[in-house]
């Protein structure tokens, strides 16, 4: 007799006719990469608890914070791209931060997301010397130093306007939020 089936038998037996509510359950078929596979094993063994309840709710917190992306039209596009490339194309990234933080309700999903695209712009800009050299050509260095510059301005300028760890009004109990301090 497999563990849930005895968990229910006690339960039906111990509680009152009409105390015990069950809930309806269906099963969901859906073809899964084997790295969350894995995942849900072994949170499940760390748990101590049964696959198909570790699984449902890890469901239940992922669709908590996507639905909470929902809310914020960047967010669901960033969303939208990932769900796609990575899990219907295997082409994209899974453990981008980025990605994993973004269903919080904070602005660190963004200062990920901003930090990679300048990462990103000093990259080309780290490699521009050696193509400006083979091609002769010194636009490409030009570019790779106007977008470094532009991604890092920006960035700074985000930074500056952000509220990075303090409550945003949605999470403060008045809906307001403390008046932050003057910068030197």
């Amino acid at each position: 007799m497999n563990i849930i089936t005895a968990i229910k038998a006690r339960l039906l037996r111990s509680a009152d006719e009409g105390e015990l509510v069950t809930k309806k359950k269906k099963q969901f078929n859906v073809t899964i990469e084997e790295g969350i596979i894995d995942l849900v094993h072994y949170l499940a063994s760390r748990y101590g608890a049964p696959l198909g309840p570790t699984a449902a709710h890890m469901l239940q917190v992922g669709a908590y914070y996507l639905g909470n992306a929902l809310e914020v039209l960047q967010k669901k596009e960033i969303l939208s791209k990932h769900i796609v490339e990575t899990h219907l194309l295997g082409i994209g990234p899974d453990d981008d931060p980025a990605i994993l933080a973004i269903g919080e309700k904070s602005d660190y999903w963004k200062l990920l997301e901003i930090s990679k695209h300048v990462l990103q712009r000093y990259k080309k800009y780290w490699q521009a010397p050696n193509i400006t050299k083979r091609t002769g050509d010194i636009r490409y260095m030009q570019k790779a130093e106007k977008d470094l510059l532009k991604a890092t301005v920006g960035f700074a300028m985000w930074l500056q306007k952000q509220s990075l760890g303090r409550p945003t009004e949605m999470e403060t109990d008045q809906g307001h939020q403390e008046p932050r301090p003057e910068s030197e």
